[in-house]
């Protein structure tokens, strides 16, 4: 009885699976894992493994700028359980869309496994090889794998780039400890995770621009829905000074706040946080006119903008 009971449990755990994918539920998603649990792809252009509830939600909540529709669709399951450990095997029949502009066929195969801490079932390990993804114009004849790097014929070949979305904006900083704090703590941003890598080597420091041998740790936020990259990079042969947004290369996002006075009283009592003059009002006649704004620099030096919504 109690094999059959797991077995349905692994069923309902793999449907809850496939529903939250379709329906876009990054963190509904990574709950359905063991905290230490792994999400992995293999397939040409598709490889992949995340670790973790923070990395598979973080994974999951990009997806859609990328995968803009899909729906998913499991046939040939197969469900084996021995004591607190589960395996289960499905095929993967999945029309989709990529950026909303390429209709697609993706087609897989699923190896999991799965096991049971306190009398409950999740992931441990989930794994999908991806068998073919083609164009819906072409078929798997023509084309079994798509190209979905940005250099296929199913783009327009005039025109702009048809971009979905801004992914991520992306900072150095020189001390990622001190950052992270001031970003989660003063600005209210999520942390996702954290990686370091190892010493790069000639194709990498090519890839990064920077000489062989440098080494970075990078710090994955997300703050009011943007994904924010913080990078502090060693021995990696350029000047540890941060930008101003005067300078080419340089720049700042700003803030939008409901209550501009009381974000800003906040701010300046920040140690360190640096008010840039008094806070402007956009004149009559500005195509934004009323709102208020005001730079400040973080306590190493990066200038971020504070505004108000428009009146």
């Amino acid at each position: 009885m109690d094999q059959l009971e797991s077995q349905d449990a692994i069923r309902r755990l793999k449907a809850r699976y496939m529903q939250a994918c379709d329906d876009r539920l990054g963190r509904a998603i990574a709950d359905l894992f063991w905290p230490d649990g792994i999400w992995e792809a293999t397939g040409p252009s598709t490889a992949g493994q995340v670790v973790g509830h923070d990395a598979i939600a973080a994974m999951f909540e990009a997806s859609p700028r990328r995968l803009t529709f899909t729906t998913h669709y499991l046939t040939n399951e197969e469900i084996a359980v021995e004591g607190d450990h589960g395996a289960g095997s499905w095929k993967l029949f999945e029309p989709c869309t990529f950026q909303d502009r390429l209709a697609l066929w993706m087609g897989g195969r699923y190896v999991d496994a799965f096991e049971r801490r306190g009398g409950e079932w999740r992931f441990a390990h989930l794994k999908l090889h991806i068998e073919f993804r083609t164009p819906f114009e072409q078929g798997w004849v023509k084309e079994r794998f798509a190209d979905l790097s940005g250099n296929n014929a199913n783009k327009p070949a005039t025109g702009p780039i048809a971009i979905r979305a801004i992914d991520h904006v992306s900072y150095t900083v020189p001390n990622l400890r001190q950052a992270v704090d001031f970003f989660v703590n003063v600005l209210g941003a999520r942390a996702l995770y954290e990686r370091r890598s190892g010493a790069f080597g000639g194709d990498l420091a090519e890839r990064f621009d920077v000489r062989a041998g440098a080494s970075f740790e990078l710090a994955k936020l997300e703050l009011a829905g943007t994904s924010i990259e913080l990078f502090e990079y060693r021995d990696a042969g350029g000047p540890n000074v941060t930008a101003k947004n005067s300078t080419c290369g340089g720049g700042h996002f700003a803030m939008l706040v409901d209550d501009f006075d009381a974000a800003l009283e906040q701010l300046g009592k920040i140690p360190d946080v640096r008010l840039l003059g008094q806070a402007s009002v956009l004149a009559d006649g500005h195509p934004l006119a009323g709102r208020r704004w005001i730079y400040f620099l973080t306590p190493w030096g990066l200038q971020l903008e504070l505004v108000s919504r428009i009146p």
